[in-house]
């Protein structure tokens, strides 16, 4: 019987492998190019604006070559958002606001109603037409 040791970067399932793809948030964000290492070499990846934490793209043929020469199977690269070291740091000690009191800016309330709604003093956004 033959057994495969795991690899320190890719997963494989049949001939499609999986690995993690770095990115920082401002790519994630805005957008960018980031290389991605595959079996047959570096590629670059085009990542759209707005890439949300554990998406998945998929670079078809870039994984393991398949059984009896039937081409290669796919490479799924798993975007994971990694944050600066000093923003991790900062954001994890409590705030204080300048009245002195603790604040959790992941609680505070927003208005995300658009100007109209504003205006009209609803909250119920705008009726499809």
């Amino acid at each position: 019987m033959t057994r495969i040791r795991p690899h320190s970067v890719f997963t494989r399932s049949g001939a499609d492998l999986t690995r993690e793809l770095p990115i920082t948030l401002g790519e994630a964000l805005l957008g960018g190019e980031a290389g991605v290492e595959t079996l047959g070499g570096r590629v670059v990846l085009t990542i759209p604006p707005g890439t949300q934490q554990g998406q998945t793209f998929r670079l078809a043929g870039k994984g393991m070559p398949r059984l009896k020469g039937e081409g290669s199977g796919d490479l799924y690269a798993k975007v994971k958002v990694v944050l600066p070291a000093s923003w991790r740091a900062s954001s994890a000690r409590p705030q204080k606001s300048s009245s002195g009191r603790s604040c959790n800016p992941t609680h505070a309330t927003a208005d995300f109603r658009g100007p109209r709604e504003r205006a009209a003093g609803t909250g119920q956004g705008r009726e499809a037409q």
